[in-house]
């Protein structure tokens, strides 16, 4: 929903108001008058909200504030209580499920991982519950309370029920349903996103490849491949939520020899290459392997073996055709690349950017870009936007109070933090 749309009633003004004070006291404690000059508020309106949000434990005042003059009469510091409350970030696009615990100031508290999964089951998801429920239980975690958990999935994803339309490592995706399962174990909200529409939002918010690009193309390349978007400044879902499931069109065993078809190449279509071509040759270190691991490729690649060589640049080949036939559609400013395939190196990274530009005849102006936070943009958008959630809907608490509307929900005007 669009801050037009937003602003139409005298409520969502101070909703939106408080979402704007949270962000900035996510960089660090401020008082009043700081948020007033930033905000271009008046001192009583801001005072008025962070009073609100102080006595719902949200925000404290900092006792020990760095850098105050001591002479005089000091100004009120407040911050984030980091002790209202911890979430849970549960990032499922890789081979590793990641889990964190993070305090509501986004310091990540604890963190453990599932090793090796391809296909989530059941007793996976009993996995991932039992290790939350563990590091709930570490000094670091110990008596806070455990908020919402946001889970990064891959797959398409009903928005409206959190339910599965597509997801091939989810076994019988059509019956399961994570919300359901985890708000059952836990009885907290459960909110259940793409993967890479996650990861986007992490990457613009940690990463340093975006600047303030207001049309950028985010592909995620580990195990699998999906993109996602932001058109003017927002991030797209598409008509039914599931706009970026590019790879969605073929599964196929192995990457095809000629670059018709229409996907990314994946960690995985690098590892079965690279073990066919290396089979047919006997002196090959990798010869009459089974399965080939991708360290082992990015170590040949680094020390400058020619096979392993050419078949990175076959990938590298298709991957720039790939971001050049969405940039002839889209018209974009950046073209983002995240994920597990960058540990190919600059080798990797030279060749795309070599074969972007020899292969485009329309003098494209966007940018390819490299992600600096490679394996980690899905879990910390994850998190921010565990945090996000937990925030909105203490904000929902505080209309409700104040209103007796015991019907009131945010989501019916915010609809999404992201």
């Amino acid at each position: 929903m669009g801050k037009a749309a937003i602003l139409q009633n005298q409520t969502n003004i101070r909703i939106y108001n408080q979402v704007r004070i949270i962000e900035l006291f996510k960089e660090g404690p401020k008082s009043c008058s700081d948020l007033a000059k930033i905000l271009n508020l008046s001192n009583t309106a801001v005072e008025r909200i962070v009073d609100e949000l102080a006595s719902n434990n949200i925000v404290e005042l900092d006792k020990n504030p760095e850098g105050q003059n001591k002479r005089g009469r000091r100004p009120d510091i407040y911050k984030i209580n980091k002790d209202f409350g911890v979430v849970a970030g549960v990032d499922l696009s890789g081979r590793d499920a990641i889990i964190c615990i993070s305090d509501l100031d986004n310091n990540i508290l604890a963190r453990d991982e599932v090793k090796n999964v391809f296909i989530y089951d059941e007793n996976i998801f009993n996995e991932i519950g039992e290790k939350i429920k563990r590091m709930l239980q570490l000094d670091c975690c110990e008596g806070k309370k455990l908020l919402n958990i946001t889970i990064a999935s891959p797959g398409k994803i009903n928005p409206t029920d959190y339910s599965y339309v597509y997801a091939p490592r989810i076994k019988d995706y059509s019956k399961t349903n994570l919300h359901d399962f985890y708000k059952k174990m836990f009885g907290v909200h459960v909110y259940v996103y793409n993967d890479v529409n996650i990861g986007l939002i992490g990457e613009r918010k940690y990463g340093k490849s975006i600047d303030n690009a207001k049309n950028v193309f985010f592909v995620h390349i580990d195990i699998t491949a999906g993109s996602a978007l932001i058109l003017n400044n927002r991030l797209y879902y598409g008509a039914n939520g599931f706009a970026g499931e590019i790879n969605s069109f073929n599964d196929f065993d192995n990457i095809s020899t000629d670059l018709n078809n229409w996907r990314f190449l994946t960690i995985t279509d690098v590892c079965v290459e690279t073990r066919e071509q290396a089979n047919r040759d006997p002196s090959h270190p990798l010869f009459n392997r089974e399965q080939v691991k991708f360290e082992e490729v990015c170590d040949l690649l680094e020390s400058g073996d020619p096979l392993v060589t050419r078949v990175v640049e076959k990938i590298a080949k298709y991957e720039a055709l790939q971001l050049l036939c969405v940039n002839n559609i889209l018209d974009l400013d950046d073209l983002v690349i995240e994920g597990k395939i960058l540990l190919l190196g600059d080798k990797f990274k030279q060749m795309i950017q070599k074969y972007y530009v020899e292969f485009d005849n329309n003098h494209n102006n966007a940018k390819i870009l490299f992600s600096n936070i490679t394996g980690n943009a899905i879990i910390l958008g994850t998190i921010y936007q565990a945090i996000n959630r937990a925030f909105l809907r203490q904000f929902e608490k505080i209309i409700v109070k104040k209103s007796n509307d015991s019907v009131f929900k945010l989501d019916e005007y915010f609809h999404d933090s992201i």
